[in-house]
């Protein structure tokens, strides 16, 4: 999803087209004010069809059709073309703000963070009162765990006006990294007040609940979420929804991860290991060695023990200081009958996390199994 970056609005878009003619302010500005219409009412191609066509080169036209050519192009995905547009305007106005927060915003996509918040705070630098620059830099942070400064970016634009569903999901998913479930919660309800389509928000309510063991409304908000970004992934982008929802289809595989957390709580062990399956095909950016590890535990508690100890030896290869991963394997050898193995495994969770109640249950169950020699 793209946040709507206009110099010009769609009222007044459309108020120049009606006043317009080929002379003034001259058919090449009137294409471009069509063409920022066009985006506004979420139709980036048509936007760009608009802008191909045989053009009269003028300054006014340098700037905006540029500007128009890149939020389009980042609406459609084509990245680098975004990127061009961008610097075309750049050179058709150096000090040009609406182009450096589109550029922020590409950079968003591409995970080059920390160009987005050097973009943003030029933007900040000649205009302090851009929320979109407040925006955008909010989220760039979230994505560099600086979860704090990120809140305050967004308590900055909606104290002034900027209230939407993309800003208030941001703010509760650094609420949410933070722990603070509840506020967090609060902050998606109202972004999905605003925006009932908003996919961060559904996430982001969906693991503060899986956290606070509401285990059924998890698994509906997050079932929410990954039906919605299936489907935006399957169409062109439209008008903005969501700051935050850049880069939601690389998110998928750690929606089906919570999920599957979810239903191993509901014990619905199959759908569990089903949604581990799809995130590990999705070979995405997402917690990898969660997955194999909640799919590990479905696998346990379903009693197929064998594919739980491959599980979690993988997931524990890949991420070594997981202390419950280290308590399940621990429950599988016991089960089949590695006693000092799973001692062992024991040790080292509780190593890792002396308070694991999970692995001193099992420490016990050693203490008091009979020794069985492992097949």
């Amino acid at each position: 999803g793209m946040i709507s970056l206009s110099i010009v609005s769609p009222v007044e878009s459309l108020a120049a087209l009606r006043a317009g003619s080929e002379a003034s302010p001259g058919v090449a500005f009137v294409k471009a004010l069509q063409a920022r219409a066009a985006l506004e009412e979420g139709m980036p191609r048509k936007a760009l069809a608009l802008l191909r066509r045989p053009r009269v080169q003028s300054s006014s036209y340098d700037l905006l059709g540029a500007v128009v050519r890149a939020e389009a192009h980042a609406r459609t995905g084509n990245l680098n073309a975004a990127w061009r547009a961008c610097e075309e305007a750049l050179r058709a106005d150096a000090e040009g703000v609406s182009a450096l927060a589109v550029r922020a915003e590409v950079n968003l996509h591409m995970g080059y963070f920390v160009d987005a918040i050097q973009d943003c705070e030029t933007v900040l630098a000649r205009d302090r009162n851009c929320f979109v620059a407040y925006a955008l830099r909010a989220q760039a942070r979230l994505r560099l765990d600086r979860a704090e400064e990120a809140i305050t970016d967004c308590d900055w634009a909606i104290a002034h006006g900027f209230r939407t569903g993309a800003v208030l999901s941001v703010r509760g998913e650094a609420h949410w990294k933070l722990g603070k479930r509840k506020e967090a919660i609060c902050d998606c309800d109202e972004a999905l007040r605003e925006d009932p389509r908003c996919i961060e928000a559904l996430g982001t309510r969906g693991r503060a609940f899986l956290e606070q063991g509401e285990f059924s409304a998890a698994v509906d908000d997050l079932s929410r979420a990954i039906e919605a970004t299936r489907a935006s992934a399957s169409k062109p982008a439209g008008p903005s929804n969501s700051v935050a929802g850049i880069g939601a289809a690389n998110k998928m595989d750690l929606l089906l991860v919570a999920r599957a957390e979810a239903f191993v709580e509901l014990r619905n062990f199959d759908d569990a290991v089903t949604d581990c399956d799809d995130a590990l095909a999705l070979q995405g950016q997402g917690d990898m060695a969660l997955a194999r590890a909640v799919r590990g535990e479905a696998h346990l508690l379903s009693g197929r023990l064998r594919e739980a100890f491959t599980d979690c030896d993988v997931a524990l290869k890949m991420e070594p200081t997981d202390a419950y991963t280290f308590a399940v394997r621990a429950q599988v050898k016991l089960l089949l009958g590695r006693r000092w193995e799973a001692l062992e495994d024991c040790d080292r969770a509780l190593g890792l996390c002396p308070k694991l109640e999970f692995a001193v249950n099992i420490r016990d169950q050693v203490g008091k199994a009979p020794a069985v020699k492992a097949r």
